[in-house]
């Protein structure tokens, strides 16, 4: 083994710029696999990152060439390096103008893999248009193993890679055409049969590519020089402008075959990549407008189906960082055994390809690769093509491609579904510190009011003073009321919220119904006198007696809290849309319009509010309310204040 450096030491690194690294540049050469190694080894000494390149001319490769570039690519991908296909017609400007985007201090290549017929580089080999462009880059020329591998071997390989029916038909061609020009010789002379051999070589090389772009040109040029230059029947030729034409047209039909030839390899490319970049566009909008993981997955399952034909399945990475053993698929019987598992997980742990068309030790039927983003992984894609399938480095490449986009789809959503289960976590913290303030605050008061009457009984000279004892029986006694009411309140909620209230629904006279309210708050509603007001003939309703009077206790009370004193409170009953209607009005300083919407929800207070409370009252209200398949709305009075309209469907008129 040895090495050769071509040029000077390489200035440090540009700040800002990465740190300096490693490229070797690949092929489908069997030599690239030592070249791989030997750069590996050269990372590591140097403590550096490495990249291996590999550049695509657009040239069409054979089936053994594909599946030998897979190996050398997925053996520098488990080696550590970056991987990247680079699309271009001119390997070494491609190799130095990358090397310079990575900025990288070394650019290693191999004598074998870069030798090429100078007629056809512009008198320069491409090791030396390497070197040439490099400028302050280092480049490592190393000489690899001996190999049986030759340009010679592979434009045999290439041909015999050709359908095998290209060739004879080609000759055939060229034959028949021969034959119509001995025909029309005496009318078109000699020279006009170049034209037409031109045409004709111009034609195959579209129909049957490259296999035909060198024997064409020379079967023609022999065939005219022997048939139709003179002296005819003999390859010598007299005229000094016959040798000039034939020389002419030799390098022209060989040129013209050799240019068809690369622009309909380069328009195949072209097509396929832009079948890749019409799909890949399609699929990052289709991925763009889903909006749950499940959609996700399915459309990125339906397109790699679609495309690759062949079935995929997706193992998601689970909330405690596992692999989930349940895969996704389009097939709802798809079974996966412990073998596949087993690739699957082995491709989740390190990050890398794994199972078929790899060299890892866990062998399956599905090739596997990681689902990566920049901080994780979020799981695995797997894919299957279908049987006698073979599977190159540009499917690799693309299939890489594609999971890195839905990778980044998947940790959107997963991400997204996080921010919203914190952001849930943090509201209920924050409600939680709302019920323990407000209840320990309403709370205290009661308790308080209570422990100090007990207190002031326990003192002889207050116990035996009749008057001062009912004084402080009396308050004890609405402290209890309050804090009862309190822990109704809740009780209430959370029965209304577990789905376990129960209804005990009778039928119930609505002036009895409001004339019970009335009298079990007739402390709380001393300070304000309330007004009936009865619409028509009224009816009987079947509610539950005890709960729907907690929910006119409610709104009363509300009112009684939030207006001052003397303030009158108005109760409406009539009936509207076939149900009974009660409207509760009040005459103090009411809600702000914007705030009307929220003012059923839990632990809500109006910003007008001067008095606490827990603000569960009218909640609780709609709840019970709803239960009853009513409905409850609160609008503002006319000369201010707040009305509770309370609605219930299916009420009869009294007889």
């Amino acid at each position: 083994m040895s090495a050769h450096a071509e040029v000077q030491s390489s200035p440090g690194a540009v700040e800002g710029w990465p740190e300096e690294s490693i490229l070797v540049a690949v092929s489908p050469s069997p030599n690239s696999e030592y070249l791989v190694r030997w750069t590996q080894r050269m990372a590591g000494s140097l403590k550096t990152r490495w990249t291996a390149l590999h550049v695509d001319t657009g040239a069409p490769l054979r089936r053994d060439d594909g599946e030998a570039l897979q190996r050398i690519l997925e053996l520098a991908r488990n080696l550590g390096a970056e991987v990247v296909t680079l699309p271009s017609e001119d390997v070494a400007k491609a190799v130095v103008r990358y090397a310079r985007l990575k900025n990288a201090g070394q650019i290693i290549i191999g004598k074998s893999d870069f030798r090429r017929p100078r007629f056809l580089g512009g008198g320069k080999t491409l090791t030396e248009q390497i070197v040439k462009d490099s400028g302050d880059i280092d480049v490592l020329v190393v000489q690899e193993k001996a190999s049986s591998y030759s340009s010679r071997a592979g434009f045999v390989e290439r041909l015999r890679g050709s359908p095998a029916w290209h060739l004879p038909a080609a000759v055939l061609v060229i034959l028949a055409v021969t034959a119509v020009n001995l025909a029309a010789l005496p009318l078109i002379g000699y020279t006009s049969v170049s034209i037409i051999y031109l045409l004709v070589i111009t034609g195959l090389v579209f129909f049957f590519g490259r296999s035909v772009s060198l024997g064409a040109p020379v079967l023609s040029a022999l065939l005219w020089n022997y048939l139709f230059i003179p002296p005819r029947l003999t390859f010598a030729i007299h005229k000094l402008e016959d040798i000039l034409m034939f020389a002419m047209f030799f390098v022209a039909a060989f040129t013209t075959g050799f240019l068809t030839s690369r622009l309909k390899a380069n328009e195949k490319a072209l097509a396929a990549r832009e079948e890749k970049i019409s799909l890949l566009y399609s699929f990052l909008q289709s991925l763009s407008e889903k909006q749950t993981i499940g959609e996700i997955i399915d459309t990125s399952l339906a397109y790699l189906n679609r495309f690759f034909g062949a079935r995929t399945v997706i193992f998601l990475r689970e909330e405690d960082g596992r692999l989930s053993r349940r895969p996704h698929a389009l097939e709802n019987n798809i079974r996966i055994s412990e073998e596949e598992y087993a690739a699957a997980l082995w491709c989740f742990e390190r990050s890398a390809p794994a199972g078929a068309y790899t060299a890892t030790p866990v062998g399956a039927a599905f090739h596997y690769v990681p689902l990566t983003t920049p901080d994780s992984t979020v799981g695995v894609l797997g894919i299957r093509l279908q049987r006698g399938g073979s599977w190159v480095q540009e499917q690799e490449d693309f299939l890489l491609t594609l999971g890195r986009n839905l990778s980044l789809s998947l940790e959107r959503e997963l991400l997204a579904q996080e921010y919203r289960k914190n952001l849930m976590n943090a509201e209920s913290e924050r409600l939680s510190r709302i019920i323990l303030n407000t209840i320990s605050h309403e709370m205290r008061t009661p308790l308080t009011t209570i422990k100090g009457s007990i207190t002031a009984l326990m003192d002889e000279g207050t116990a035996q003073d009749p008057e001062a004892r009912g004084e402080l029986l009396a308050g004890t006694l609405v402290a209890s009321d309050k804090l009862n009411l309190i822990v109704e309140n809740l009780l209430s909620m959370s029965r209304l919220e577990s789905g376990v209230l129960q209804l005990n629904k009778s039928r119930v006279d609505v002036d009895e119904l409001v004339a019970a309210v009335l009298d079990s708050m007739k402390k709380e509603l001393a300070a304000h006198p309330v007004e009936i007001v009865k619409q028509g003939m009224l009816s009987e309703i079947e509610v539950d007696f005890v709960l729907f009077m907690q929910v006119l206790a409610n709104i009363l009370q509300n009112a009684a809290s939030h207006t001052p004193a003397g303030t009158a409170i108005r109760i409406s009953l009539g009936m509207r849309s076939g149900g009974l209607s009660i409207d509760i009005c009040d005459q103090g300083k009411g809600v702000d319009e914007a705030e009307l919407p929220r003012l059923f929800d839990k632990f809500f207070r109006g910003s007008r509010s001067e008095t606490r409370g827990c603000g569960l009252g009218l909640s609780i209200c709609k709840g019970i309310v709803e239960a009853h398949g009513g409905r409850i709305e609160a609008t503002t009075g006319r000369g201010g204040g707040l009305c509770v309209r309370i609605g219930l469907p299916g009420t009869e008129r009294r007889a």
